[in-house]
């Protein structure tokens, strides 16, 4: 079971964020490039197959974006994954590569997203047009043509990957870097005419140096003077080259060999059973795919947001994550993912020895605290049964617990408490409602 942990050191950041509700948008490199001709000229020379382990921190794979000599493309590249959009004359991702194994994993094209506002679901770019979503051929985009009732490309922005929140190591990890290096690319979205004036929709990429990763996210500008709702949004459609025709004994068919996940995960002991915004879907537009196995990845919240958005305010989603696997062997693929883990989350590695009491007694946690810094210990957790009540926030109760946190911190040690918020009671203000019921009841860990 996952439980919620509180350090009283500094203020509490979670190993993944939830998805976030800001107020201002990520400040922008000095350096960075918002025109398509300042970048450089992609050419077949960087499109060749990876010859080092990148695993093993052989080669240098250092993000870069391109322009097409055509000069209606983008394509943002690290030398192990690559993405292509076409600009002009609509917006669209035509090209999604592994270039360790030379597959590509689209075979057609979808929007960048889709979020429903006030109650009317709009894309964000996409083509009209596409007669085939079997596979797709670069000369067919030719025949494709804007659509104008979807929310319309206007410029992008690059720049170095910002650190998400404020980290410093306080113990020994595996890696101190962060934020993670590598290349963050903005587009721009306006509303279709005569719609939603004053709202923008951003789509924003992240790609890492050294590793096959990926991470996409959407904001919502609302710079109109009225309130508006976000319902409901994807921020991730892919179609995707199945992973085969056939099904197993079972007759289930595996999703493509990808692993996505977002920061939006709780409730599980590992990455599949935490994960509620990953959905593996037939495509009902892949009319001639014998199976309807599962390729269409659709990356969503389970329900709402139901987001009221005041003016001159952002929402921002939570953040998926794509990496590429390089191989189907087993041992390698869960490596892979740990080392995505620690490039995005490097103080999980921190690990740091701590002891769980059950009393809340200042002078046996005191006691505690001084067996901890006599043995090596660094943390100190009020465990379940140790009176801890993070309600009270009366004056008496505050004064307690900072004066236990002070000597603590004069020893050395951290002091937190440990709590099940979202699996017990409150009271009737405060309890989490069951979705399905609309009663309190059915919460889970995590």
């Amino acid at each position: 079971m996952i439980h919620n942990l509180i350090v009283f050191r500094k203020p509490f950041l979670p190993i993944l964020f939830l998805a976030a509700i800001n107020a201002i948008l990520p400040c922008i490199d000095a350096g960075a490039q918002n025109k398509l001709h300042d970048l450089p000229v992609f050419s077949e020379a960087v499109d060749q197959p990876v010859k080092q382990d990148w695993l093993l921190g052989q080669g240098n794979f250092t993000t870069k974006i391109f322009h097409s000599k055509n000069d209606k493309d983008l394509i943002i590249t690290n030398g192990l994954v690559s993405r292509s959009f076409r600009l002009d004359p609509y917006f669209a991702c035509y090209s999604f590569k592994n270039m360790a194994t030379g597959k590509e994993m689209l075979r057609a094209i979808k929007p960048e997203a889709m979020v429903t506002i006030n109650g009317k679901q709009y894309n964000i770019g996409g083509v009209k047009g596409q007669f085939e979503y079997a596979y797709l051929k670069t000369d067919w985009m030719k025949q494709f043509t804007n659509n104008a009732s979807a929310f319309q490309y206007s410029h992008f922005q690059i720049q170095n990957i910002q650190p998400r929140f404020p980290w410093k190591p306080i113990r020994w990890c595996a890696d101190t870097t962060w934020p993670p290096k590598g290349k963050e690319i903005t587009f721009y979205f306006d509303p279709p005419q005569g719609e939603l004036q004053g709202v923008a929709i951003q789509v924003h990429y992240e790609m890492y140096d050294d590793i096959p990763l990926m991470s996409k996210w959407i904001t919502v500008q609302n710079e109109s003077e009225q309130d508006i709702r976000v319902d409901s949004f994807k921020s991730e459609i892919l179609p995707m080259v199945e992973n085969g025709n056939g099904g197993g004994l079972d007759g289930h068919s595996q999703p493509p060999h990808i692993f996505i996940e977002s920061d939006y995960s709780f409730g599980g002991m590992n990455a599949n059973t935490a994960d509620h915004t990953t959905y593996w879907l037939p495509d009902p537009l892949y009319t001639t795919q014998a199976n309807g196995s599962p390729c269409l990845l659709e990356s969503k919240p389970p329900i709402g947001p139901w987001y009221k958005l005041a003016p001159h305010q952002t929402f921002e989603s939570f953040h998926t994550y794509e990496l590429m696997y390089d191989s189907y062997d087993q041992e390698r693929c869960g490596l892979e993912e740990r080392k995505m883990y620690r490039l995005l989350a490097p103080w999980v590695t921190e690990n740091p020895m701590f002891l769980h009491l059950t009393t809340t007694d200042p002078q046996k946690v005191k006691a505690a605290i001084d067996q901890c810094a006599n043995v090596g210990f660094e943390m100190v957790i009020l465990s379940f049964g140790s009176g801890l009540n993070m309600e009270d926030t009366s004056a008496a109760n505050i004064a307690k617990y900072k004066d236990m946190v002070d000597y603590a911190h004069r020893k050395g040690i951290e002091l937190g408490g440990y709590d099940l918020f979202s699996s017990r009671n409150i009271d009737a203000a405060d309890d989490v409602i069951n979705p399905k019921t609309g009663k309190p009841g059915g919460q889970i860990f995590g």
